[in-house]
């Protein structure tokens, strides 16, 4: 019976989800933009699959929430160093129950 229960809040989005693709600029004129093109270039997955001795791992959670018991949001990265160099992945995965599962790479 009161004006403030009559206000009924909208379910919170815990998939923070938005349409926003990026912005694209060019550092020499801001009134001209940068040409893109598709490129060749991509990860060389055979190279990957030699088998070096790993000389150092790390899995590292940047960031993990279980969205008050509504799912969990987890962002980490793992690190893995051989002589030849070095690989690094950054992942965010997203559960949000009985909605939606999201993992960017």
């Amino acid at each position: 019976n009161s004006e403030y229960l009559s206000n009924v809040v909208q379910p919170f989005d815990w998939t923070f989800s938005n349409d926003y693709k990026g912005t694209v600029f060019n550092t020499e004129s801001i009134d001209k933009l940068p040409t893109i093109t598709d490129t060749v270039d991509r990860i060389d997955m055979e190279r990957l699959k030699q088998r070096e001795p790993i000389l150092f791992y790390q899995d590292l959670i940047l960031f993990e929430d279980e969205l008050s018991d509504h799912g969990v949001a987890k962002l980490n990265v793992k690190l893995r160093v051989m002589p030849s160099g070095f690989f690094l992945l950054q992942r965010f995965f997203l559960r949000v129950d009985d909605v939606l599962a999201r993992i960017r790479d």
